[in-house]
């Protein structure tokens, strides 16, 4: 959920957000009881905003479910080839998958919450695809990026209760912060199954000008791991940072 200044706002619009923000974090299509179940909102509520966004092309149904249709693509390839971040990061990122044959990508954080502004795969047949959850907490990137934010800054993101995503997911606010601390000395994050039960992955903080990011790195356990995980890929990481941080100088 969005946290900016929310003075002079449209209710109506903030449900229609809502509505889309909820469908691009689930896999395929939704049904209106889903939907207002897990959003406190009404069915008929749900259902007008669904039909206005399908009216104007940005939702398909099928059946009786919906999806988000191609047209928020064509958005997001807009605002995404005008976005300095991305234009700076990405052949940098492109040879990190490269050369770990992973997934690698960065990581921004935009009202508390962490955006996957770039992803890409290494050509190795078991490397897996993923985008990074939004939540701060439960993966390497976002806990890359809470470790360099001020204490009232992270007070205030984790007022919200932690969500567990996996059973290894920390949702102890005492030990995230004593993890924090250690990142923030070390300048590297790990998380350990902490987001997917089946997936590791290693980041690094890195600073735009109007935005605190991380380039990170994520594969699955049985190929990331270990010494790979701890000091092979780590090392990759550090330079693809130093790297995107000599063309942003």
């Amino acid at each position: 959920m969005a946290t900016g200044d929310t003075g002079g706002t449209l209710t109506a619009l903030g449900k229609t957000f809502r509505i889309v923000e909820y469908m691009t974090e689930t896999d395929g299509s939704v049904r209106i009881t889903e939907l207002a179940t897990e959003l406190d909102i009404s069915k008929s509520t749900v259902y007008k905003h669904l039909n206005t966004l399908r009216s104007e092309g940005y939702v398909d149904k099928d059946d009786v479910a919906y999806r988000l249709s191609p047209r928020f693509i064509d958005v997001g390839e807009h605002v995404k080839d005008s976005f300095e971040p991305y234009a700076q990061a990405k052949p940098a990122i492109d040879s990190l998958a490269e050369t770990t044959d992973e997934t690698a990508g960065l990581v921004l954080e935009h009202d508390r919450q962490a955006v996957d502004i770039y992803s890409t795969v290494g050509s190795h047949p078991e490397a897996c695809s993923m985008t990074t959850t939004r939540h701060l907490h439960c993966s390497a990137p976002g806990k890359a990026i809470l470790s360099t934010l001020s204490d009232e800054s992270v007070d205030e993101i984790l007022e919200e209760p932690l969500v567990s995503l996996t059973p290894d997911t920390i949702t102890d606010t005492d030990r995230l912060r004593s993890e924090l601390r250690r990142i923030g000395e070390r300048g590297i994050a790990f998380a350990r199954g902490e987001q997917r039960a089946d997936v590791n992955s290693v980041a690094v903080p890195i600073e735009f000008a109007d935005y605190q990011g991380a380039v990170y790195v994520a594969g699955t356990a049985s190929r990331l791991s270990s010494k790979r995980l701890e000091e092979d890929v780590p090392g990759m990481v550090l330079s693809t940072v130093r790297e995107i941080e000599a063309k942003i100088a």
